[in-house]
């Protein structure tokens, strides 16, 4: 049996970030290779310093290299986490 794990990512109040209009780091990357977690932006709210949002599901859909502005995708993945 495969144990869960699980991602916190805190750089943005707002859910994905730029991932939308600009920036590709940290949290703009996550979403792109998990596209499904984008939906999220539809009804979440800014972020206030005491809040989170949890996100269950998610799968990786695509292999990237690099960062920022090194940023590269290199192929699609086949997620098979149960």
């Amino acid at each position: 049996m495969t144990t869960p794990w699980r991602l916190v990512d805190f750089a943005s109040p707002l859910v994905g970030g730029g991932v939308l209009s600009s920036g590709l780091v940290q949290e703009e990357i996550r979403f792109l290779i998990s596209p499904e977690l984008i939906a999220a932006r539809l009804f979440t709210e800014r972020l206030d310093k005491r809040e989170c949002l949890v996100v269950t599901g998610s799968q990786l859909y695509s292999k990237y290299n690099g960062y920022s502005d090194s940023f590269k995708w290199v192929g699609a993945h086949n997620d098979e986490t149960p």
